[in-house]
């Protein structure tokens, strides 16, 4: 596993946060947080699913390697000199900042008594609790359309976008030196109010997505971070950070409402681990294809579809299949292959991998070289490279990317870039 950690490093430029490492890295944290139940399970996979794995691996690094090549042949490369653009941390004004904070406030109060109505007609209790916990629940394991409507739907899409903002400039004062406590407790709270959506899924990405984008910022600022010059106390508070952020989503299932589970460590099996099992499982049992194409790696555009009467009412795929094996209670996540293999057959799943390759390394490159202070390529990759690290432990790449809710998410980003053209006149002579 260190091998394959270590080639994935050495042949991406060396960068923790390029898209086969991000790919990769948790391969390995499934098989080895795996092989703990190892006998119970049965973890031996099949020669199938070892060789859907690998092959899929192998694809990806091809097809990084062909776009990293068309981009550096057409002379997108890295400045040598460093990050030379305006730092948007220093020409931001605190009300810029709090006015953001407010927005996601009141973003999350129109979801939230909007997600209070949809629950209430379902038959559950309308405390703050009950409603975030009984909306994750619907959205999990309801088959009937749930998602949040019309205006509410927006505003949900609009304080994510938001919230990457945050993220964004709180990377940049984090690297150039406006570390202001007001702005960490801003972020933090934005992280909080993620969760009103019901989904600890939002929260955690945005967390992850401004880890990518802090990286990102360092290696334009020609202050990245290697395993050349790898600090100390990054080797102590990464470790240490993923174990706290274990622990806060474990005991959020109080939050949730969901206080029938296993024990910590188990629980977190099913999250990182199961997945890989329930593929092998699905693959070992034969795959049963779908009735329409695409229909679970675009699931979430069904809907749409069905409006327009571009496929038949009902088309919309559910919840996936709970499973249990040898007594052990597996979940119902089977990694992003499965909709792949499903949808497309194993060919057509090979070939949505390149191209997952293609999207996320164009669009790291172009977060790479570009001279801009505020990038809009730089969120989105933070976007896409949450969505490419949950490959092993969801089914969501495409179905994140290409919905209506994405749409949504770029809207105030692309707004936030026009409204720093106009404060920083000098972003529009710089490369986009």
């Amino acid at each position: 596993m260190i091998l394959i950690f270590l080639f994935a490093y050495f042949v991406s430029d060396r960068s923790f946060v390029n898209p086969i490492v991000l790919f990769c890295l948790p391969m390995i944290v499934s098989v080895i947080y795996g092989l703990q139940y190892y006998s119970g399970w049965r973890f031996n996979v099949s020669s199938e699913t070892m060789f859907l794995v690998i092959s899929s691996f192998l694809v990806f690094c091809f097809a990084v390697f062909l776009v990293s090549v068309f981009i550096r042949d057409r002379g997108f490369r890295r400045k040598s000199d460093g990050y030379n653009g305006i730092n948007t941390a220093f020409l931001l004004r605190d009300n810029v900042y709090v006015l953001l904070f407010v927005l996601q406030i009141f973003a999350a109060i129109i979801c939230f008594l909007q997600e209070r109505k949809i629950v209430l007609a379902n038959g559950y209790g309308g405390g703050p609790s009950e409603v975030i916990g009984s909306y994750n629940k619907l959205m999990k394991f309801s088959d009937d359309d749930v998602n949040l409507p019309g205006f509410a739907s927006l505003i949900a899409g609009l304080q994510q976008g938001i919230a990457y903002i945050l993220g964004y400039l709180f990377s940049m004062d984090r690297i150039h030196g406006s570390r202001k406590t007001y702005k960490v407790i801003l972020f933090v709270l934005t992280v909080v109010l993620l969760t009103v959506s019901g989904s600890r899924t939002n929260s955690i990405g945005l967390l992850f997505g401004t880890l990518v984008m802090y990286m990102l910022l360092r290696c334009r600022a020609g202050k990245a971070i290697t395993l050349c010059n790898i600090k100390a106390k990054y080797v102590l508070y990464v470790p240490m950070s993923v174990a706290v952020l274990l622990i806060v989503f474990f005991e959020s299932l109080t939050l949730l409402g969901r206080n029938e589970e296993s024990d910590f460590f188990y629980y977190i099996a099913i999250y990182l681990s199961a997945p890989m099992k329930n593929l092998d499982l699905a693959i070992t049992h034969g795959i049963v294809h779908s009735d329409y194409w695409g229909q679970l790696s675009f699931k979430y555009l069904y809907p749409s579809f069905e409006k327009f009467n571009l496929v038949p009412v009902g088309s919309t795929y559910g919840a996936f299949p709970f499973l249990s094996f040898n007594g052990y209670f597996m979940g119902n996540v089977y990694t992003t292959f499965y909709a792949l293999l499903v949808d497309f057959g194993f060919a057509g799943c090979l070939l949505a991998v390149a191209i997952m390759a293609a999207m996320s390394q164009c669009t790291y490159s172009v977060a790479l070289c570009s001279r801009n202070s505020y990038s809009i390529a730089v969120i989105l990759y933070a976007f896409i490279s949450f969505q490419l690290f949950m490959s092993f432990f969801s089914s969501n790449f495409y179905q994140n990317i290409f919905n209506t809710g994405f749409i949504k998410f770029i809207i105030p980003i692309v707004l936030f870039k026009y409204y720093v053209s106009i404060k920083s006149p000098q972003e529009n002579k710089l490369l986009s």
